[in-house]
């Protein structure tokens, strides 16, 4: 009995189980669902966090979005019929950044029927409510036929963010057909509209009724402008002698260099052309082809010569021009400010 159990006891000892430990489904899957919820918020905050930072850079991009070069002012209401176009030219500021100045072109039509004295328009500011910034600021125009020219000015220098200012002639000119019409305007009913129009979001008949009055007001032209975008001076300006030449009389030079440099060029390509026609007349004098094209380049040539001549007395002209330290009074130095949440509320009502 016993080596029976001896022998039983050894063949149990060689014996290998054939089961293995296997961990349930449902425990594995515990152990996944905090890794996944984790995950899960951390894709979420990402998002949000890179949201937040597109919204505000957009946001920042049109806070200091401002007008291009040679883009037409547009016209937030009144008249929208035929007093002309304003166009934006030049910006430029100042050497210690504190005074910026734009150039405010106007159409043969804006000049008929626009005022050509800075003192006789109406100037408003519309900012944003969290634009701490105090302005300064100026309109004036160059001689009787020229640009106007609009200054604002910043003790503290500006901030990344544009502004608005709109430019309204309120004693328009008449034609002889309108002179029994009153064609003064005065600051409260400007003021006015341009309150309700900033406040209207209805549509509705307050909006109509509001249309038809705006009629009556003189075009409100409005230019959009970001010190930051313009061109930066080397010099702080003194009076408007210096500002103009800084702003565009030294562009207007450079131009005229251009097209004088570009004309000389044709004109030498005309000369060498013409040699040639002559050299095949005398090889042939019967070549109607060259006869034809000699005769039209002289008189091509001969128009080429005034205009040059032109262009070289002009510039003369403009470069030793001496202007008046005040050739842009009597300016409009004040002003009624407007505060609005987003600048946007001005375009959205614009004509």
């Amino acid at each position: 009995m016993p080596f029976f159990k001896r022998k039983s006891a050894k063949k149990k000892k060689g014996v290998k189980s054939i089961y293995k430990y296997q961990t349930p489904k449902d425990v594995k899957e515990s152990y996944i669902m905090p890794i996944l919820l984790f995950l899960g918020i951390f894709l979420i905050v990402v998002s949000l966090v890179l949201d937040r930072s597109v919204t505000n850079n957009y946001q920042k991009k049109v806070m200091a979005s401002a007008m291009k070069y040679n883009e037409e002012l547009a016209i937030y209401n009144g008249d929208k019929n035929s007093k002309g176009t304003l166009t934006l030219g030049h910006t430029i500021l100042s050497k210690d950044g504190k005074t910026l100045a734009a150039e405010i072109k106007y159409d043969q039509t804006a000049h008929e029927n626009l005022s050509s004295f800075g003192s006789r328009y109406r100037l408003r500011l519309v900012k944003r409510r969290d634009n701490k910034k105090n302005y300064q600021l100026s309109y004036g125009l160059f001689g009787t036929d020229g640009s106007g020219v609009l200054q604002i000015h910043s003790n503290n220098g500006f901030n990344n963010q544009s502004v608005i200012v709109m430019i309204i002639d309120a004693g328009q000119l008449v034609s002889s057909d309108s002179l029994g019409t009153d064609s003064q305007v005065k600051d409260t009913d400007i003021d006015k509209s341009i309150t309700a129009q900033l406040s209207d979001n209805s549509g509705g008949d307050s909006s109509s009724d509001l249309h038809k009055e705006s009629k009556k007001l003189p075009p409100i032209y409005y230019v959009r402008l970001n010190a930051l975008n313009a061109k930066k001076s080397n010099r702080n300006w003194t009076n408007d002698s210096q500002l103009v030449r800084d702003l565009f009389i030294n562009d207007n030079l450079k131009k005229y260099k251009k097209v004088q440099e570009k004309n000389e060029k044709k004109l030498n390509n005309g000369y060498r052309t013409l040699h040639e026609m002559n050299m095949r007349l005398k090889e042939n004098p019967k070549d109607e082809t060259a006869q034809q094209n000699r005769e039209n380049l002289k008189g091509d040539i001969n128009s080429l010569k005034q205009e040059i001549k032109k262009d070289r007395n002009n510039y003369k002209l403009l470069k030793n021009s001496s202007f008046s330290k005040k050739i842009l009074d009597p300016k409009q130095t004040k002003y009624h400010l407007f505060k609005v949440h987003d600048l946007r509320q001005v375009d959205e009502q614009k004509g």
